[in-house]
């Protein structure tokens, strides 16, 4: 008999729990409880699940019950050139200001400071090129702050790349601690 199972003792047609099932019945209702909590919890993981499915790939995707607004779907333009292309120029002098402005401030070189540095400018610039409005332009952004060590640098970057309609901005700034590169990519999407 396995624990937790009530033995009942029939005497005509009456019946009587015995000694063992009053304690087998007093440890059943403990594991009920423990039951019933482990079944809120399931249920609660069961609802999280049920709402959020995963594909064969592994990523998520959810399904919500709630009533949604259709999405506005446009049609393709066929448009291959922008109204308001990425303009180098006007890049290049953000580029300008915001270097010379934050690094022309540091008087020597470290790590910590410049990581956080690099993040912030490179914020700021993308700010500052997405604000010009350049129609159908996704914008990278990356800078770069090396200490001046007489050693060179070689910085790569690698694009899936339409030559006729993509373009880059790029200007490097150095004081007498530190040398800064930063360049910002216009990839044009359809």
């Amino acid at each position: 008999m396995e624990e937790g199972d009530t033995l009942w003792l029939r005497k005509g047609s009456q019946q009587r729990p015995s000694a063992v099932s009053l304690q087998g019945r007093k440890e059943s209702k403990a594991f009920l409880n423990q039951k019933r909590r482990l079944t809120v919890s399931q249920t609660l993981l069961r609802s999280n699940l049920l709402s959020r499915h995963t594909s064969i790939w592994g990523s998520s995707f959810s399904f919500s019950r709630e009533p949604q607004t259709p999405k506005v779907r446009y049609l393709n333009s066929y448009r291959l050139d922008s109204k308001y292309p990425f303009n180098r120029d006007l890049v290049t002098s953000v580029l300008k200001d915001t270097l010379e402005r934050e690094i022309s401030l540091l008087k020597k070189y470290d790590p910590d400071v410049c990581k956080k540095l690099c993040r912030l400018m490179a914020e700021e610039i993308r700010t500052q090129v997405r604000s010009m409005e350049f129609d159908r332009y996704k914008i990278v952004t990356r800078v770069y702050i090396v200490e001046k060590l007489q050693q060179g640098i070689h910085i790569n970057s690698c694009f899936l790349w339409d030559a006729e309609r993509d373009t880059f901005a790029t200007y490097q700034f150095e004081n007498m601690y530190v040398r800064a590169v930063a360049s910002v990519y216009g990839l044009y999407c359809e």
